[in-house]
């Protein structure tokens, strides 16, 4: 840990990609600042995504470091006598029980939510089309705009330059099998911030194609 920015609070891990938020930190986390989707490639070249807010993560986060750092302080700290003023005697106390205490919490912490079930063939889906594997509903509406130009730059090369109208493509079956991924993918984000009953549509008829691809 330093002084500055830290990226804590790991969760949703599948296929070195993940949730985790960025804390101010002085040693150990202080504040919260802003939580991202990570990618990361074969390369160990990472590139991140503006998500929403994740508790769970600033929880984690948070909590899991200074657990740590108290589970250190009292598991290496000597035992000591208490004097009980009620009773009138002395008595015995062993910090380091306190210190596994934490430790363990610490540990807890560290893997809540670590690697997440919920939504795996979703992300399944996702990471064979455009490999980013994040649902839409954990990405701001920036982030899920600039994937969707990912998309489009991608479904454009497919059709080997040629433009197209995706609502038009989709009711003329303009497309072959391997448009298919891409198209769901478009259609997965686009459901998100353009809600209407056509992209519903067509978004579970590209998915039933895609699933039986698999």
């Amino acid at each position: 840990m330093r002084i500055g920015l830290s990226r804590l609070g790991k969760r949703k891990v599948y296929k070195n990609q993940w949730i985790a938020t960025d804390f101010i930190t002085i040693i150990l986390p202080i504040i919260p600042i802003k939580t991202y989707f990570i990618t990361k490639n074969e390369h160990k070249q990472i590139n991140k995504f503006a998500a929403k807010f994740d508790w769970i993560s600033v929880i984690k986060g948070f909590f899991s470091f200074w657990f740590l750092f108290w589970g250190i302080l009292f598991t290496l700290s000597p035992p000591y006598r208490y004097l009980n003023h009620y009773f009138g005697y002395s008595e015995m106390h062993d910090s380091r029980i306190f210190g596994i205490g934490f430790l363990i919490i610490s540990m807890v912490l560290f893997l809540l939510g670590r690697f997440s079930i919920k939504g795996r063939l979703e992300r399944e889906l996702l990471h064979n089309a455009i490999e980013i594997n994040a649902l839409p509903i954990w990405l701001t509406i920036d982030s899920i705009k600039d994937i969707i130009k990912k998309i489009d730059a991608k479904i454009y090369f497919a059709r080997k330059g040629v433009d197209y109208d995706l609502i038009e493509t989709l009711k003329n079956r303009d497309y072959d099998k391997e448009m298919i991924p891409l198209l769901y993918a478009m259609l997965a984000y686009k459901r998100l911030i353009e809600k209407s009953e056509q992209i519903d549509y067509y978004y579970q008829e590209i998915r039933k194609q895609y699933v039986a691809q698999q």
